[in-house]
């Protein structure tokens, strides 16, 4: 466990800088690919279309053939997508950008063979302490047994494994929290540092795109060496169910269309999104459908429809909510960071090393939040840590209405502090509520929700700051919508958790 822990930890750092590298370089990465602050969330969009479809897939892949050998794949192909970024023109760019989203699966594969490997443990524990507790009776215990049956002495044992064995998960579960929490913590760490050496490097190579894209390329080529060191824990290893693997990629894609059509057709004027709107409903429709009648009947289907229990609706909901409220926030936070207030009147008017020093703070809130994550969940108090830190999430960009830089810095300081108890908590809690087998599936459920509300708010986002944009740059009401949208998301989020999660639970 402490070499899975190590592996996981680089792999979650690399993740941290592939995230965090690009966040003060977004309006350097607009004027190198020619597009407006509004356009530039296209990228997100992109990338966040193929998390949808690939996370839920991949973990469930995990499921059946190894979570490790999943993460490797998944490595390999992000590390060559880095590389094309500094090397291809601008298609070339928004083709790797966009394909480095499978990297959305790695937290989810990684969380899920903790739990797996927590779980091992914690069964070999129970079946020995149950039996040694079902071997040494006492005497007269023992004669009262032997005269009812040899099956009573029998039955006592099994009780003893059970007992033990449900002690054994609640304690398993509480380390895979913790142990969830230290990964983020690293994955937090590495946003917070790429951010500020980023922002620095490109303050003093006058914002030369090319260069600042070798660095996140290095570090992903490492994460994926370091992949080959993972330990082989146990497999549920089942035949791949590729029908049904096909229509979940196919009907995902449909559902992530419409927004992206429908962006298109009001900011843009294009017809074409119109269409595009009636084909991705048409497609998530028909394949949803085929989707459904396909896994009922599976004996392995790739997504259990039996197997989406109650106790999880509140965490996928809760996932879908966050991704709304912290990620699809992350470009907006960078281009009102740089919008001179002299000229428009509104934003922080920071370059890009000062703006990368406030994500280095906000990433530095979002390490604690991790670790006193990962300190809860070993106190067995991990779903009341995120309900604090969705209201974090809730009350920090809520701050960033009022027309004060200290108060708006602040109000994204205690967003982070949110976000590092969230994150590390939402893929543990769901691995928690399912069986063994099934902790991929749970994960990457989890997981997509995030991303489902990660592109839907970064599509409405972009709306909104493209109407009535001055120049490049985004207006003022759409930065308020964004604030608002973000605020209530996370207040109503830890509303759901204590409401419904809580008891669950």
């Amino acid at each position: 466990m402490r070499r899975l822990l190590i592996v996981l930890a680089i792999l979650e750092l690399a993740s941290g800088v592939l995230q965090g590298w690009f966040t003060p370089l977004y309006t350097d990465l607009a004027r190198h690919l020619g597009v407006t602050d509004a356009e530039v969330n296209w990228l997100g969009t992109a990338r966040s279309l193929v998390s949808l479809a690939a996370v839920p897939v991949l973990a469930r892949l995990g499921d059946a053939v190894g979570h490790r050998r999943m993460l490797r794949v998944t490595t390999v192909i992000v590390a060559a997508c880095a590389w094309l970024l500094p090397l291809g023109g601008p298609v070339v760019f928004v083709g790797a950008w966009a394909v480095m989203g499978v990297f959305a699966s790695w937290l989810p594969l990684g969380v899920a063979l903790l739990a797996l490997g927590h779980a091992a443990g914690a069964t070999t524990a129970a079946v020995v302490q149950g039996t040694g507790v079902g071997r040494f009776t006492d005497s007269a215990s023992a004669s009262r047994l032997s005269a009812n049956g040899g099956d009573a002495a029998e039955s006592v044992a099994q009780c003893r494994i059970r007992v033990a064995g449900s002690a054994a998960r609640t304690a398993s579960a509480a380390r895979t929290g913790r142990d969830a929490g230290l990964i983020v913590a690293m994955l937090q760490l590495g946003l917070m540092a790429s951010g500020a050496v980023s922002g620095a490097l490109a303050d003093r190579w006058g914002g030369d795109v090319t260069r600042l894209l070798v660095g996140p390329a290095v570090l992903l080529t490492i994460g994926a060496v370091a992949t080959w060191a993972l330990p082989a824990l146990p497999v549920h290893r089942a035949r791949v169910d590729v029908p049904g693997a096909l229509l979940l990629t196919a009907s995902l894609l449909g559902v992530g269309v419409i927004p992206v059509g429908f962006r298109m057709w009001r900011q843009a004027g294009q017809p074409a999104g119109a269409w595009l709107m009636l084909a991705g409903a048409l497609v998530a429709v028909m394949t949803g459908g085929a989707l459904v009648r396909v896994e009922r009947a599976g004996v392995r289907p790739i997504v259990d429809l039996r197997g989406v229990e109650r106790a999880l609706l509140p965490v996928l909901a809760v996932s879908a909510l966050f991704g709304l409220a912290a990620l699809a926030t992350r470009t907006a936070i960078s281009t009102y960071a740089r919008t001179d207030p002299a000229v428009h009147g509104y934003g922080l008017g920071l370059d890009a090393g000062a703006t990368g020093l406030v994500l280095t703070a906000m990433g530095a809130a979002d390490v604690l939040g991790s670790l006193g994550a990962a300190a809860a969940s070993r106190r067995g108090r991990g779903t009341r840590a995120m309900a604090v830190g969705l209201v974090a999430v809730g009350v920090g960009f809520l701050a960033l209405l009022v027309p004060s830089d200290p108060v708006a810095i602040a109000g994204l300081v205690v967003a982070g502090l949110g976000e590092g108890l969230v994150v590390p908590g939402l893929p543990a809690l769901a691995a928690s509520r399912v069986p063994a087998d099934r902790t991929g599936m749970a994960t990457g459920a989890s997981g997509m929700c995030k991303t489902i509300g990660s592109l839907v708010g970064s599509v409405v986002f972009a709306l909104a700051l493209s109407v009535g944009q001055v120049g490049t740059d985004g207006s003022l009401s759409g930065y308020h919508t964004v604030w608002t949208a973000a605020g209530a998301a996370g207040l109503v989020g830890a509303a759901v958790l204590l409401r419904r999660g809580a008891r669950a639970a």
